[in-house]
């Protein structure tokens, strides 16, 4: 049996080469949708003294993934304090294809305590699908900070 498919394969290279290249194309899109979509923690601890300094997209999902609790490999702390350090825009992690922003401080549990320092800059194309949903923004509900 095992003539046969080693002359199978012999006799359809072609087939053989696809099948590689489409995996190879597979995984190089996997690794590339992962890191769109995974938050990526940034430098700083999050505390009054050291914030959160937010750079890119990835890192300021992270924050609200810390705010929020809404991972369970990430401690959730409300009272976390960050630094946005230059614009950032928001297409890479929501839009129509790819859903809403979920708020920093989305509901009574979640609500955001901290201090975030947007330091001027812009964070653009912020694609929110729940009009009809209170607390809906870039911050959801926001108590003392």
């Amino acid at each position: 049996m095992a003539c046969r498919v080693s002359s199978y394969f012999k006799h359809d290279r072609g087939m053989v080469k696809l099948i590689l290249r489409i995996n190879v194309v597979i995984m190089l899109l996997w690794g590339c949708v992962s890191q769109i979509f995974a938050s990526v923690k940034p430098q700083g601890d999050g505390s009054k003294d050291c914030p959160f300094r937010i750079t890119k997209p990835a890192e300021l999902q992270y924050f609200a993934a810390v705010v929020n609790g809404s991972d369970d490999n990430i401690p959730q702390n409300r009272d976390a304090c960050a630094v946005l350090m230059n614009d950032i825009d928001l297409s890479a992690v929501c839009g129509k294809t790819l859903g809403s922003w979920i708020p920093i401080g989305y509901t009574e549990e979640t609500s955001f305590h901290g201090v975030f320092d947007g330091r001027n800059h812009r964070i653009d194309n912020i694609y929110i699908n729940k009009a009809s949903q209170m607390g809906q923004g870039l911050f959801g509900i926001v108590r003392k900070g």
